[in-house]
């Protein structure tokens, strides 16, 4: 089995109660979705959420 594609997708998505510290107002968290297809049709993903910088 051998990996034949990689693919990361951001999504965006809004909180209903924003929060805001220091300098920076957060509206919504973002997520990367991560797939990874093989050359047998297996098809992985996962979702963590994406790293924050201030």
């Amino acid at each position: 089995m051998r990996i034949t594609n990689v693919e990361g997708i951001v999504v965006s998505i809004p909180i209903r109660k924003t929060t805001t510290r220091a300098n920076k107002t957060v509206k919504s968290r973002e997520y990367v979705i991560t797939r990874v297809r093989t050359n047998e049709g297996v098809t992985a993903q996962d979702a963590r959420q994406a790293a924050v910088s201030y």
